[in-house]
């Protein structure tokens, strides 16, 4: 399972992102209240790490904690 991007934003780092598991696109915009596609452009500018599995996306609950603090 790879984390995307390569090359995690500082604040990612040394973080155990796999801790408390992974969300789909969905259920990340309803945490952060905003909409889907709002989710989709944050992974796509690489300020929101992401597993691909298969052709889905998750992301990572921990990753999710973090940008809501620092957004």
């Amino acid at each position: 399972m790879a984390l995307y991007p390569k090359l995690l934003q500082p604040w990612f780092r040394d973080v155990d992102l796999m801790a408390e598991g992974l969300i789909d696109a969905k259920q990340a915009a309803a945490f952060l209240g905003i909409g889907r596609s709002k989710v989709y452009d944050f992974m796509s500018c690489q300020e929101l790490p992401y597993v691909k599995l298969g052709k889905s996306r998750r992301i990572p609950i921990v990753a999710l904690k973090i940008f809501a603090v620092r957004s």
